[in-house]
């Protein structure tokens, strides 16, 4: 670990400058201002080293997402024009509201059809041309 070799060089360090005799020439106050010179650089030292670690290895993975109070997902652009709304302590119109209502229900109903139900779109022979339908993916099939 850095900091224990830090601290094992710098117990050297001071075992050598008690024993040059440069320690016994000093005053009780240098003695102090010496020791607390010391310790400043070694935690400036530290702090820097354990900075650096940190910018090396974290590598943040943020993913926003939206939800409205339906629970269902919103994109950029809808979850702004809520929040603004929000903070203006204004809405949208009547007919906006209630399109978005529908097709809330909407989505639920076809939730709750599921894929394997058997209905006015045919059962199992349509699954394919359903969920393109409800993933709005175009495609054709091939016999």
């Amino acid at each position: 670990h850095l900091t224990d070799e830090f601290d094992n060089e710098a117990r050297v360090q001071r075992e050598a400058e008690r024993n040059s005799g440069r320690w016994d020439k000093m005053s009780h106050r240098d003695r102090d201002e010496f020791a607390r010179r010391q310790n400043e650089a070694r935690e400036h030292y530290l702090s820097k080293l354990q900075a650096d670690m940190f910018n090396k290895q974290y590598r943040p993975d943020v993913k926003l997402q939206y939800h409205d109070e339906f629970g269902r997902s919103m994109n950029q652009k809808e979850a702004f024009k809520h929040l603004s709304h929000q903070f203006h302590g204004k809405g949208s119109g009547k007919q906006k509201t209630e399109k978005r209502l529908k097709k809330v229900d909407d989505e639920k109903r076809e939730m709750a059809k599921g894929v394997l139900n058997v209905g006015e779109e045919g059962g199992m022979m349509n699954v394919q041309g359903r969920e393109g339908k409800r993933q709005k993916q175009a495609g054709v099939r091939l016999q």
